[in-house]
This record gives C-alpha cells, structure tokens and sequence, in this order.
C-alpha cells in the first residue's frame, strides 16, 4: 500500500475530528446568540476581603535633620577607625609572636 493511498483511507476521518474541533470551541456561541447570560452557570466567587485599615501600621517619620545625620556619620567614621585599628594591632601581635616550625631534616 503506497502513502497515498494510506492517505486517502484516513481523510474521511481526519475531517470528521477537524470539524469536530472547531464545533467544540463554538459551544458557547449558541447561548449567546439565544440572549442567554454565559456566566449563569459559573459558581459564585467569594468576596475579596481587604485590609483593616486602623490595624495598617504608621508611616515612619520625617528624616532626621542634617545636625543628627552629621552626628551619625561621624559616630559611624570612629566605630570604622577603631576598627581598622583592632585590626592592624591584632596582625602585628600575631606577626610579632608567631614561631616558625623548624624545618624537618631526615
């Protein structure tokens, strides 16, 4: 059997279930077309509930003023140079009283 002959066989039904596609997807159409509402068989949905807005909490307040925000900066810079302070000192002890392990000799 050559292919088109496998082809003429299964035409018939290829249309059949094309037709029967497109005609699925018009299934709304006639209620439409009789005047019917098309969502009277849909299922209610429940109301959307918002927020209590007494329970919201309260806005944050104003920015500080420059004066507070210079304190602020200024707090920051010395807690950062104490820091880097610690930090040099506790490398010099380490460097200072670290002891090299002998060399292995066999």
């Amino acid at each position: 059997m050559r292919i088109g002959e496998k082809l003429n066989r299964v035409r018939p039904y290829l249309a059949v279930l094309l037709l029967g596609t497109c005609l699925s997807g018009c299934s709304g159409l006639l209620s439409w077309v009789n005047g019917e509402d098309a969502d009277q068989g849909e299922v209610a949905q429940a109301p959307i509930n918002f927020p209590d807005l007494s329970q919201l909490p309260t806005p944050p307040g104003l920015p500080p003023s420059a004066e507070t925000r210079g304190a602020m900066v200024q707090t920051l810079e010395t807690a950062r140079s104490r820091n880097q302070q610690a930090g040099e000192n506790l490398k010099r002890e380490i460097e200072s009283n670290f002891e090299y392990p002998n060399s292995a000799s066999n």
